[in-house]
């Protein structure tokens, strides 16, 4: 796979799956991007005519999804423009796998780019960012209940409660509102910049807004914005610590330095601003169940950072090798991290679990096409 498309993929957060908009700008040269990116799929297509991998996929419906907590979903982007976005069903407690449960229980593919999912009410929202779409399914059967169209370029899915949630996304400058009782889009909040991952907390919706470098925080009561923080570096992850405070991952971009920032929601103030070399390019903030800790992947592995630390940690605790981390997760009972391997995006990733309390791997699973995230059942 050529460097350029792994460089792309791999450190630009955008690229979780698409390209135009990222840490190269919005005033970037379009066209050595794609020029980049034509080269590397035609690498990618000649790599996947003469080389073999597991594509099989299950062709019946399946009667019996074990729903238990701990079951975890594979979010798995796929290729930009290739529309083989997927999810996949694994439970450790009885090692039931299905590849593709989207496909199997619906007849019909996913769409391009799974960007997300959450869950309300006893249903998932699956956000399919380049489709410009939510597909709405029934956790206890996966199959479809809805579609929420109507988006831009949809990212992540806040639930607010009274069945309302907000909609970030990457081109739209704005926030999209859906009514979670008819899966219905009810309006829209201009919102410029592009939004990324959204935390509710103290009553309020804090918002990344990546081109702005600032969270904004938005009054769900109104949906008006009553203030923004600046942070360091261009925010995409959020995550609520056991504090109740904010931690916002603010991405590297340019000369911009990435930065973990922790901000108390009560005052919207920055309590904490913590620095990366401009030399790293950390991704994927994740908390455990009980916010105690926080984990995230850098440019040698995956690292833990105590919730009330004030330094960053020296080392990762596991660390990169030869892999190509991508994503991770926590198990709702916080005894097993998963970390997908994008491998070369194009094949289907690799999905490691570790025993958190030894850190020592246990399993070694099979996602799909870039395997971008886990939503675990609870």
């Amino acid at each position: 796979m050529g460097n350029n498309f792994i460089k792309y993929v791999k450190l630009l957060p955008l690229f979780r799956g698409e390209v135009g908009r990222g840490a190269l700008g919005r005033a970037a040269s379009l066209d050595e991007t794609f020029n980049s990116m034509r080269i590397a799929m035609l690498f990618a297509t000649i790599i996947t005519l003469f080389t073999s991998c597991d594509k099989t996929k299950p062709t019946q419906e399946v009667t019996d999804l074990p729903i238990s907590s701990g079951a975890v979903m594979f979010i798995n982007e796929g290729n930009y423009t290739y529309g083989n976005a997927s999810i996949s069903y694994y439970n450790p407690i009885n090692e039931s796998f299905y590849e593709d449960i989207y496909q199997t229980q619906n007849s019909r593919p996913l769409g391009d780019v799974a960007q997300s999912m959450v869950s309300i009410g006893g249903y998932g929202y699956a956000v399919v960012n380049n489709s410009n779409k939510i597909e709405v399914v029934d956790l206890l059967d996966f199959k479809n209940v809805a579609t929420i169209t109507g988006l831009t370029s949809p990212r992540y899915m806040l639930p607010l409660g009274n069945g309302r949630a907000y909609v970030s996304d990457l081109y739209g400058d704005k926030l999209t509102i859906i009514n979670t009782n008819n899966n219905t889009v009810t309006g829209t909040m201009t919102l410029p910049g592009w939004t990324e991952q959204m935390v509710l907390a103290n009553g309020l919706a804090f918002v990344a807004n990546y081109d702005s470098m600032r969270v904004e925080v938005i009054d769900p009561a109104s949906d008006t914005k009553v203030s923004h923080i600046i942070v360091a570096g261009h925010p995409m992850e959020m995550v609520l610590d056991a504090q109740g405070q904010v931690w916002v991952l603010g991405q590297k971009d340019g000369t911009d330095a990435a930065a973990l920032t922790r901000i108390n929601p009560t005052n919207s103030s920055v309590e904490v601003t913590l620095n990366f070399p401009i030399t790293e390019s950390p991704s994927h903030l994740i908390a455990d169940p009980n916010g105690a800790n926080l984990y995230y992947l850098n440019t040698d592995g995956i690292y833990k950072l105590a919730s009330t630390s004030n330094t960053l940690p020296p080392a990762p605790i596991i660390a990169k090798g030869t892999r190509n981390y991508y994503a991770i997760g926590i198990s709702p009972d916080n005894t097993l991290l998963y970390a997908s391997d994008a491998l070369d995006f194009n094949q289907r990733s690799d999905v490691y679990t570790f025993d958190i309390a030894t850190l020592s791997e246990v399993k070694q699973l099979k996602g799909g096409i870039i395997t971008g995230g886990f939503y675990f059942y609870r």
